[in-house]
């Protein structure tokens, strides 16, 4: 889906999601499931990189880099003082 963000519809996603919110913590899957972690960082992931449109500040989240799954800031901080050799996987 990288690449194809014009293709999603930011608005009914946001809706979405908030139906999934659990009052007391977290997001679930669907409306009707239970919260989990995995699906609460993907709703918070998924915001921060299609925010709804005219969302208010609240909404307002910092811009995920979706390949170091950080922060823009943090994957530029990342690429000015780790040496490239750290960074590769073994």
């Amino acid at each position: 889906m990288l690449g194809a963000g014009d293709l999603i519809d930011s608005a009914a996603l946001a809706e979405f999601l908030f139906k999934c919110q659990f009052k007391f913590g977290g997001v679930r899957k669907a409306p009707e499931g239970s919260p989990d972690p995995y699906h609460t960082y993907m709703a918070i992931a998924t915001l921060s990189i299609s925010p709804p449109p005219n969302s208010d500040e609240s909404l307002q989240l910092a811009h995920l880099d979706v390949l170091w799954n950080t922060t823009e800031d943090t994957a530029r901080w990342i690429r000015e003082h780790v040496p490239v050799s750290a960074r590769k996987s073994s």
